[in-house]
Formats: structure tokens, C-alpha cells, sequence
């Protein structure tokens, strides 16, 4: 087995937290001058430790827990303010303490929902990585192709033959025309006049 040349850099530590904090590789390669891109490649997918990947993780939910907290605590600072307000008939100091709570849980909700969002997106992101694919997205790719005709049909699935065989000198439509040529004479005898040869 080969040694990785990244962990025997002496910044071994800080090119992982780099890694890990979703700095992009040719970056890191870049600040860290690193003459083997691809050993940064293998090192990221190979070699950093779980553990620095769940310290990190831990560092950031914990970091999310404080400013949960730190809601909190206006939320109740403006409840407080509110009921001892409310009763002391201050409406109008009262209402301000009502507003300034409902602002921050407003903050909150859409604290989460950007949380929510960026957490489905990264999901999807590994989902596409491991070349996996939801039902509902075969599903919605299998409805839109029902509108290509059976050549078409053909067409596209020459190209995506073509991408998967890596075959760049490969020609899809001159396949595709050569067949139509084969059956030239057959479809020129259905129709009346001639349907034009094609080149």
C-alpha cells in the first residue's frame, strides 16, 4: 500500500481542519502548496480521521445549542418584560415587549428553516456523490421524457450510452442517420411522392 504523502506533511492538522470545515481541495492545495492535487484527493477520501470529522461536528452543534440558548433567553427576557408590564397596565411597553418576542421567534423560524434547507441540500449533495437517486426523482425523469418520439428516444439513449462508455469519437446522430438510410427504400415505397434520400 502506498503512503500518503499528506499525512506526512508536518501541517498535517491544519490541511484537515481545512478539509473538514469544506474549504475546497484545490484550495487547500493552493494555500498549503501542495504539488500532488490528487494525493489531496485520496488523503480527504481516505485518510482523515472520523474523529476529527465528529470533533468538528460536535464543535458545530454545540455552537448551534448556545444560540438556541441564547434565543431562549430573549424570548423569556421578552416575556418578562411583557407580563410585568401587561400588569402594571403599560400597554404600550407591553406591546413593544409582544413585538420584540415575536420578531425573534419569527428570526427563529427562519434560523431553522435555513438549517432545514441546508441540510436537505448537503444530503442530496451525498446522495448525488454515491450516484444514488430518489424514486421521486426517477419517477419525474421517466414523465419527462414521455414526450420524445421513439427516435428521440433512441437519440437519447445513444448519447447516455456514449457518457457512460466514455466514447468521445462515438457519433450518436450520424448513427442515427445512418439507420434511417437502411430503411430509405421501405419508407420511400410507403409514402407517395418520395420522402427526400438523406445524406
Amino acid at each position: 500500500m502506498k503512503i500518503c504523502t499528506i499525512c506526512q506533511n508536518p501541517r498535517r492538522v491544519q490541511i484537515d481542519r481545512e478539509i473538514v470545515s469544506g474549504v475546497s481541495l484545490p484550495r487547500v492545495a493552493e494555500i498549503y502548496s501542495l504539488e500532488s492535487p490528487s494525493a489531496l484527493y485520496r488523503h480527504a477520501k481516505n485518510c482523515i480521521s472520523r474523529q476529527l470529522v465528529t470533533a468538528v461536528s460536535k464543535v458545530q452543534t454545540t455552537e448551534a445549542f448556545e444560540l438556541l440558548k441564547k434565543i431562549d433567553q430573549i424570548i423569556s427576557r421578552a416575556e418578562d418584560i411583557f407580563t410585568r408590564n401587561y400588569l402594571k397596565e403599560k400597554d404600550l411597553t407591553a406591546l413593544k415587549a409582544l413585538n420584540s418576542q415575536r420578531n425573534t421567534i419569527q428570526l427563529l423560524c427562519q434560523v431553522s428553516a435555513s438549517l432545514h434547507q441546508a441540510k436537505q441540500a448537503e444530503i442530496d449533495l451525498l446522495r448525488l456523490k454515491n450516484g444514488e437517486t430518489t424514486e421521486e426523482s426517477k419517477e419525474q425523469f421517466a414523465n419527462a421524457i414521455k414526450i420524445l418520439t421513439s427516435a428521440e428516444l433512441s437519440v437519447l439513449l445513444a448519447i447516455q450510452e456514449k457518457i457512460t462508455n466514455k466514447q468521445r469519437d462515438r457519433d450518436c446522430l450520424a448513427e442515427y442517420t445512418a439507420s434511417l438510410t437502411e430503411f430509405q427504400p421501405i419508407i420511400s415505397s410507403l409514402f407517395i411522392p418520395p420522402v427526400p434520400k438523406l445524406v
